[in-house]
């Protein structure tokens, strides 16, 4: 078996697989002979049957297989072997590629066009400039804070009247014969169709019953069929007006200001004051700030090596690989979204460089703090702040377990970590800002 190389340019080159039948005929042969151990035809015994009949049978596509798993395995060995470093995926030459008679052939080449990474340098300096900008958390976002954690900690409260923001739960009923009736059914007074229709249930007490006609009191038929748990057909049969009784009448109430919510947010005890409170929610927004901030950088840093860096790329190779491995991607979709992949294939690029020249490796220990950076995140999404290191230790080993969680975050922490030899190479300008100007940057976008 041969391989051949054929550079086309500097990022394109064609390889050329050749085998003879020597290469490929005993292996087939094993195969063929596995196959008539083990073939069950009718008049011959196992094992008995004629290895003519086997070859008629099995023999091309026996042939076709074995030729298949060394093209590959060689193609693939080669690349390695020769330390290629290769963008996408080789691919079949669709010109040089003769066609192939299986039958009679003895001798096969094979042709494989494949894109080479291009070669450069990544040289930063104190002269490249990226700005790292100092956000002034506003009077009214630390107010959002303070609001959305009395929301998230509010309650509802019974009454035995109906008001305009309350909550109602009661029986439907659909008083046709063999109607359908629904327990513990759940609605808002201020999300009904209109104010008319809410002042139907204003006033009214518990234990009252109201009768209304369905189309002038909810908007629409999904809302409708899932608050009364039916199917279409149910909701065809459904009367026009309906009977509901008040069993229950809650007002939502936010949170007070007081202790219990701020040991509710903070843990038991470490705020004791609504100035220490809004002092520690002003240290909280401070933080995530500076995560904003980081991550405008990150965004800043990407763009300003990107754009200093130049390089070409294969472009016409990756646009066919894209078609070639991606049954959703479209020729048109391809034209408007592969200026995007051309740039993140970029990005890529030079991130790698600067791993293979930095050395930078993923430390496990740093991996263990990333993993818990993201489960705490996570329980920050459902509202929870306080969690025991021990418990988040624990969550982040699971997840470091799963191999494509692992993954995920391996690559954030490498991604991170160049964007740390970035901030440390490059000159950060620090600039003042205030809030609102800084999501002026994302409301662009």
């Amino acid at each position: 078996m041969k391989v051949t190389k054929k550079e086309i340019d500097a990022l394109n080159a064609t390889l050329t697989i050749s085998l003879k039948k020597e290469d490929y005929s005993t292996d087939v042969e094993k195969v063929l002979k596995d196959y008539r151990q083990k073939a069950n035809i009718p008049g011959f015994r196992p094992g008995k049957v004629p290895m003519g009949m086997i070859k008629k049978m099995y023999g091309t596509s026996v042939l076709i297989d074995e030729i298949n798993k060394k093209v590959s395995h060689e193609l693939y060995n080669y690349i390695y072997t020769e330390k290629i470093d290769i963008l996408g995926e080789p691919l079949p030459n669709e010109t040089e590629q003769k066609s192939i008679n299986w039958d009679k052939d003895e001798t096969f080449d094979f042709y494989f066009d494949i894109a080479i990474a291009p070669e450069f340098e990544v040289n930063l300096s104190k002269k490249d400039k990226v700005k790292l900008y100092d956000i002034e958390p506003a009077e009214d976002l630390i107010n959002k804070y303070v609001e959305g954690y009395q929301k998230q900690f509010g309650s509802h409260i019974e009454k035995d009247t109906v008001g305009e923001n309350d909550m109602l739960k009661g029986l439907f009923t659909d008083n046709i014969e063999n109607g359908i009736t629904k327990e513990d059914g759940v609605f808002l007074v201020n999300t009904l169709k209109t104010k008319k229709a809410q002042k139907i249930f204003i006033g009214k007490n518990k234990g009252e019953t109201i009768e209304f006609k369905v189309k002038e009191v909810f908007k629409n038929d999904t809302d409708l069929k899932s608050m009364l748990a039916i199917d279409d057909k149910q909701l065809e049969n459904l009367s026009e007006t309906l009977s509901f009784t008040i069993n229950s009448i809650s007002e939502f109430k936010e949170a007070e200001l007081n202790q219990e919510l701020f040991d509710k947010v903070f843990g038991e005890g470490n705020v004791k004051s609504e100035e220490e409170f809004r002092a520690k929610i002003i240290e909280q927004a401070k933080e995530n700030l500076t995560k904003d901030a980081d991550y405008k950088f990150h965004l800043d840093a990407k763009e300003k090596l990107t754009s200093k860096i130049k390089f070409d790329l294969p472009d016409e190779f990756l646009k066919r690989w894209l078609i070639a491995t991606n049954e959703d991607i479209t020729q048109d979709r391809l034209d408007k979204e592969y200026p995007f992949f051309q740039e993140d294939m970029k990005w890529q690029l030079i991130k790698g460089k600067i791993i293979k020249d930095q050395k930078i490796e993923v430390n496990e220990k740093e991996l263990l703090v990333s993993a818990k950076e993201y489960a705490r995140a996570q329980f920050q999404m459902y509202g929870s702040v306080s969690i025991p290191d021990e418990y988040l230790d624990n969550f982040a080993k699971e997840i470091l377990e799963k191999k494509t969680e692992r993954q995920k975050i391996t690559e954030q922490y490498l991604e991170n970590q160049v964007i740390a030899y970035v901030k440390e190479t490059v000159k950060v300008e620090k600039t003042a800002i205030d809030y609102e100007k800084f999501n002026k940057f994302f409301d662009q976008k």
